[in-house]
């Protein structure tokens, strides 16, 4: 940042021009803090760090509260995803939150739908970078997976992301519980990447059957033939 007059001509000659300048990054919440630095000689250097993608400003401002206070100038430029890392899952009701912590989900759960067992819905998978940028060049071949053999498997099948993202349309689970699917990169093409969904609550359907069990066998939640294992004792 330089200190300049009307024309943006920089005055560099000048040592008594030491006001205290902060930097700020308007559209990048999310962005690490910039420590404030006062000029010296017309100029002072920040390091700044984006990390969501899209078209972002930098703001300078004199903030020194010496009048006269330099006019504020803002510059634009374009912030482009990093390099793919891993995958995004997201249940109905949740929400992408890109340029997020790398520690955290890249996501908000607040608004997670509960599911009725066998009923379809949609999920949805992007490739990432470390803060959760979509990165639309990054399309691998995923596939979903679950913890039960008995979910509908017709829906789970592979799909190419496009733009780096793909959508899984009419997902069943018919187990109920707390359930959740796994995205897994399975095009051999390396870095492969893999990430689980948020647990979603599955609940049964209406009652339309009686299970009976005897001693000998046990529970199978979500087979649709029977609902039970083991041979009577």
């Amino acid at each position: 940042v330089y200190a300049a007059d009307t024309y943006f001509n920089p005055i560099t000659d000048n040592p008594s021009i030491t006001k205290q300048v902060t930097v700020t990054l308007p559209g990048d919440p999310n962005a690490p803090a910039i420590a404030s630095a006062n000029l010296s000689s017309g100029r002072a250097d920040f390091t700044v760090e984006f990390v969501t993608k899209g078209p972002h400003t930098v703001k300078a401002a004199d903030t020194s509260g010496v009048i006269p206070l330099l006019d504020q100038r803002v510059a634009p430029l374009n912030v482009l995803p990093a390099d793919a890392v891993k995958l995004l899952v997201l249940m109905p009701g949740e929400a992408a939150q890109p340029g997020t912590s790398p520690n955290g989900s890249g996501k908000t759960s607040a608004g997670l739908l509960a599911q009725r067992a066998g009923d379809g819905f949609d999920v949805t998978v992007y490739c990432v970078d470390k803060y959760w940028n979509i990165v639309p060049a990054a399309n691998p071949t995923v596939t979903l997976y679950t913890d039960s053999q008995y979910d509908d498997q017709s829906t789970l099948t592979e799909k190419a992301l496009s733009q780096g993202e793909a959508v899984f349309t009419g997902v069943k689970l018919r187990k109920a519980g707390n359930r959740s699917v796994t995205a897994k990169d399975t095009d051999g093409i390396t870095p492969l990447f893999a990430q689980y969904s948020t647990g979603v609550n599955v609940n049964p359907r209406g009652a339309s059957a009686l299970l009976v069990m005897v001693p000998g066998e046990n529970e199978n939640w979500g087979e649709p033939s029977f609902g039970r294992l083991g041979t009577p004792a």
